[in-house]
């Protein structure tokens, strides 16, 4: 597997090398969660419409189980909300009055509304994310085009590719997932171990040959407390340095599952570059999705399904790799499965590095359909996009179609 991921493919259709940057100010990158359903009124459970700003929704989750006196475990959330941005979703908690959590301000978020509701929030229990992103510093010469360009994806269809957050801030998850998968401790901790320059601090890099080295005492005394993975490793190690396979293997579920996901994502995204001839057009043997429930079928006819796709209640779809992942056959699996072959995919494998239920696989449309799109142009430089992408979906995979595709922060570091 390549070392650098695959970027979200961009349109055939028509591009925009518009240039220009985005998250200058957290400001500039504004997301807005839209909820699969409102809260009821009653119940055990309050949901929480939460305002956060420069926190990963995990960071908000646990700043809001300290406020509320409640475990970290038991806050729920419908999704992951990017960190360098201001962002609007909910949250839920059990057992808390309404009155507590009403207006509740603290360090980088603060409460908007706090309804009682009948269970836990869960992942995936969102309908949409609705986005306002400013990009600044465009070519003058291009901007007055960028309008047209939104409005024509809206129409035609947008790849559905992983945005580079994705992968982490070293742009290697893909990779760590792929040694995981290949049940291969040793590559693991000489993928982590690799030092990154173009992204990472001298102390980081440091902490890095040192954990390569064996010297897991000098690692600890290195790393930030905020590197978990690396952390981990190093802790583990001292405890038990001839155990590899049991130190990468007792590394967090949520982390593993993450570093299996970006496997995934970047086989997805190998397979949506093969497809952006017929990203809405089905092939013989694709396998289709219903977007009204998610439930995936074999195309057998794909001239009888055309009308479900242009009434856009189907969609092709390819694959996030596992166990049960439903295969594709004929034509499509002939774009498939050699991407699959590539990143050394092989059906019924099992690893003892993944965790449980990691690896079940899915599919995952190929195309996005962009809802209520809207561009201003502020100034000769400045663009503002408006528009609204079904939960999944990156806005980073839009901003690629105008050329502007983010880039690590300097003197970031961890995943």
């Amino acid at each position: 597997m390549d070392a650098c991921p695959t970027p979200p493919p961009r349109p055939l259709s028509g591009t925009l090398d518009l240039g220009g940057v985005i998250r200058e100010r957290p400001e500039d990158f504004l997301v807005e969660e839209i909820p699969l359903y409102e809260p009821e009124g009653a119940g055990e459970h309050l949901m929480l419409f939460v305002e956060k700003r420069l926190l990963t929704t995990e960071e908000a989750a646990s700043r809001l189980a300290r406020a509320l006196d409640v475990p970290e475990r038991e806050v729920g959330f419908g999704g992951l909300k990017d960190r360098r941005a201001v962002t609007r979703q909910w949250f839920s908690v059990e057992g808390v009055p309404p009155e507590r959590a009403r207006g509740l301000v603290l360090d980088g978020l603060r409460v908007l509304a706090a309804e009682r509701h009948g269970n836990k929030l869960k992942r995936g229990h969102l309908a949409a994310n609705r986005f306002r992103i400013r990009i600044r510093r465009c070519r003058p010469d291009r901007i007055e085009s960028a309008p047209d360009l939104l409005q024509r994806l809206a129409a035609e269809g947008l790849p559905n590719g992983f945005g580079p957050q994705r992968f982490g801030t070293r742009r290697d998850n893909h990779l760590l997932g792929a040694a995981l998968v290949r049940d291969d401790p040793q590559a693991f901790l000489e993928i982590l171990c690799t030092p990154r320059p173009e992204v990472e601090q001298e102390r980081i890099m440091q902490g890095r040959e040192a954990l390569g080295a064996g010297d897991f005492k000098a690692a600890l005394r290195l790393f930030p407390r905020r590197m978990a993975l690396e952390w981990h490793l190093a802790r583990a190690l001292m405890a038990r340095p001839e155990d590899l396979h049991h130190a990468v293997r007792t590394i967090p579920s949520r982390v593993r599952s993450l570093l299996v996901s970006a496997w995934q994502s970047e086989i997805f995204n190998r397979v949506l570059q093969a497809r952006l001839g017929t990203l809405t057009t089905l092939l013989p043997g694709d396998v289709a999705v219903k977007l009204s429930n998610g439930a995936c079928f074999l195309v057998e006819d794909p001239a009888a399904e055309a009308e479900r796709v242009e009434r856009r209640e189907i969609l092709p779809t390819g694959p996030l790799p596992g166990e049960k992942m439903l295969r594709a056959a004929g034509e499509a699996a002939a774009l498939e499965d050699p991407v699959l072959l590539a990143a050394g995919h092989e059906p019924g494998w099992v690893s003892s590095l993944l965790p449980r239920k990691a690896f079940r696989g899915a599919r995952r449309p190929l195309a996005i359909h962009v809802s209520s799109p809207r561009a201003e142009v502020e100034d000769p430089g400045t663009l503002v996009l408006e528009f609204t992408l079904p939960r999944g979906a990156f806005a980073t995979a839009l901003l690629a179609a105008f050329g502007v595709l983010e880039a690590p922060p300097p003197g970031v570091t961890g995943r």
